[in-house]
């Protein structure tokens, strides 16, 4: 060690209040690694065990009631908070139509409130309101209104086995309206 390092280091050892004699190597020891253990995630808290997903565990003992975004409902939402028609709501139920109406007010697509409750275990959707549509929701629906374009979106953008974000549908849709209102434009 050249006498600069040295002397750097005495002066840290000093400021960290240890003795000089810790850097002499017959006072050095070997120190035993740290036992790590992870933090207990809910999963453990619960005794999910690893060989099945920790979710399709939790859903079969009534933890969650996993849902997945059906953007025929999307849409019939949003017309339905337009015109207050809810009869197209009907024939879902409850827990279902409040899903999605909580993704159209995560969206920004309507105002609203759903109200459910969470006993710990299930998540229960209760009831919902819709105030009122917001200017997103209202391209938004503009973009999916006309049934001849919503049905091409099934074949070609909604598909079963494509993937798929709402920003991707909403350029596509809008894309085909363009071409309906303009078809002397080429396609943009």
């Amino acid at each position: 060690m050249d006498e600069l390092s040295g002397a750097v280091l005495s002066h840290t050892l000093a400021l960290m209040h240890l003795p000089q004699s810790s850097m002499d190597p017959k006072f050095q020891r070997q120190i035993p690694p740290a036992k790590v253990s992870k933090p207990p995630t809910i999963a453990d808290s619960l005794g999910v065990q690893q060989e099945t997903s920790v979710l399709q565990q939790l859903a079969n003992r009534g933890f969650l009631n996993p849902m997945k975004r059906d953007m025929d409902l999307i849409r019939a939402v949003l017309m339905t908070a337009e015109d207050e028609n809810h009869e197209r709501l009907e024939s879902h139920s409850l827990d279902v139509v409040c899903f999605h109406v909580q993704l159209c007010i995560d969206a920004q697509f309507v105002e609203g409130k759903v109200v459910s409750d969470f006993d710990g275990r299930t998540l229960t959707w209760e009831s919902y309101a819709v105030m009122r549509l917001t200017w997103l929701g209202s391209d938004a629906l503009d973009a999916m209104r006309d049934a001849t374009i919503w049905n091409k979106a099934h074949q070609h953008v909604l598909k079963p086995t494509a993937s798929w974000t709402f920003s991707l549908l909403f350029d596509w849709l809008k894309a085909e309206a363009r071409q309906r209102i303009f078809p002397q434009l080429p396609p943009t």
